[in-house]
């Protein structure tokens, strides 16, 4: 009776701990989901796992979806304007432009033109071209290094994805094969302290004997 006490104890210490550990990781899946951290919720210990995951399909979301390189790809197609702006610059440049004028005068009475006005119609067309850059070669040739820098970043991104999921991919089939072990294990300590426990309702095992497949089973 006395050791049975000391277990239950232990074991309400352990219940205790797990009620907080549940609650702290409910709390922290709230903030997660971008809800409010009070939030409460029943968690089913039952899951079901996906068995339609596909690798490939996986690597080719993950590598078109990624902010980070959703992100880059924004910042490759302005360095590709870039470029092709101080291009643009090494062009002629057309220029046109017109006007139409209107202009009246009313003169005294006595002068030898008593009013007059006048009107017409003007127009000009140009073109320009810069022969001395400054320092557009100097800007073409950063437009070109942050082009190269942001492609070499996307490849770079990429291969770390792909490192990524390779390895997340490894663990899950890890964590599969473990889950399926657990779930043997689980089914003969079950049935191995159902035994247990009628052999101690007929005395022939000790409470620390009990004890030890308890703590079996919860492990």
């Amino acid at each position: 009776m006395l050791n049975a006490q000391v277990d239950i104890q232990r074991d309400s210490v352990n219940i205790l701990n797990a009620t907080m550990d549940l609650e702290n990781e409910k709390r922290n899946l709230n903030i997660a989901m971008g809800r409010n951290a009070d939030i409460d919720f029943v968690v089913d210990p039952n899951s079901a796992l996906s068995t339609v995951l596909n690798l490939d399909t996986i690597m080719e979301v993950a590598k078109e979806e990624n902010i980070t390189i959703l992100l880059n790809r924004q910042s490759l197609v302005v360095s590709e304007l870039d470029v092709k702006r101080v291009e643009a610059e090494k062009q002629p440049t057309l220029f046109a432009g017109a006007s139409y004028d209107y202009s009246y005068a009313k003169n005294p009475s006595k002068s030898f033109v008593t009013n007059s006005d006048s009107r017409g119609l003007s127009a000009n067309l140009g073109v320009s071209w810069t022969i001395f850059g400054g320092s557009r070669g100097i800007r073409k040739q950063n437009s070109m290094i942050n082009l190269t820098n942001q492609e070499l970043q996307i490849k770079q991104l990429q291969q770390e994805i792909e490192r990524d999921i390779l390895n997340a991919w490894a663990n899950y089939e890890n964590a599969l094969f473990v889950l399926s072990v657990e779930e043997n294990a689980l089914k003969t300590n079950e049935e191995n302290f159902k035994r247990t426990e009628g052999q101690v309702n007929m005395g022939q095992l000790s409470s620390i004997e009990f004890r030890q497949t308890q703590l079996n089973l919860l492990n």
